[in-house]
């Protein structure tokens, strides 16, 4: 075999290409995400097994790994919450609860997950069972914020969750 040979070598980068970030990158994040959103947490573990593997990589040149930095922040950042939104798909509260939590800041560590109170057995529950027992007060849109899955008293106003979302998660740091 001549020295001057291509060997195939399956490549595991974790430079962003541009606006294209490394699929290890997409990978990590997602199966974190992925994690958080059904509790399971050898999606977590197994995205914490790529992080491990780059991270001497990325502490090299971190401007290049820009979607990588991001997962890690998710990862690393503190405590991870969860908002969960229980109300009937279409109606005029559930609208407004949902269009609270996509109107205002929430950090980089906030999973909001969606679960239909017009069904006995809505798929979320069966991806994401801790959502099982969350339901509606009093058949109103109700919001649950917890941190790493342990909730505070629901709420079926709008901007008491914003005000639950905000003092639980972070403040964004100063850029200076």
């Amino acid at each position: 075999m001549p020295d001057d040979a291509d060997v195939p070598v399956r490549q595991k980068p974790v430079y962003d290409g541009g606006a294209i970030p490394s699929g290890n990158s997409v990978a990590m994040y997602a199966l974190f995400v992925l994690g958080r959103m059904t509790a399971n947490l050898e999606l977590e573990e197994t995205a914490e097994r790529i992080r491990r593997v780059f991270v001497g990589t990325v502490s090299e040149s971190p401007t290049a790994c820009s979607h990588f930095l991001t997962g890690l922040e998710f990862m690393l950042g503190g405590p991870n919450f969860e908002v969960i939104i229980s109300g009937v798909p279409g109606a005029e509260d559930t609208k407004a609860m949902i269009g609270a939590i996509r109107s205002h800041y929430a950090p980089p560590d906030a999973v909001v997950i969606f679960r239909p109170s017009d069904e006995e057995e809505p798929d979320i529950v069966r991806v994401a069972g801790f959502t099982r027992d969350i339901v509606t007060i009093e058949e109103k849109a109700t919001a649950y914020v917890c941190t790493n899955y342990a909730c505070d008293i629901p709420t079926t106003d709008p901007g008491e969750m914003v005000r639950l979302v905000r003092s639980t998660g972070r403040p964004p740091e100063p850029i200076i």
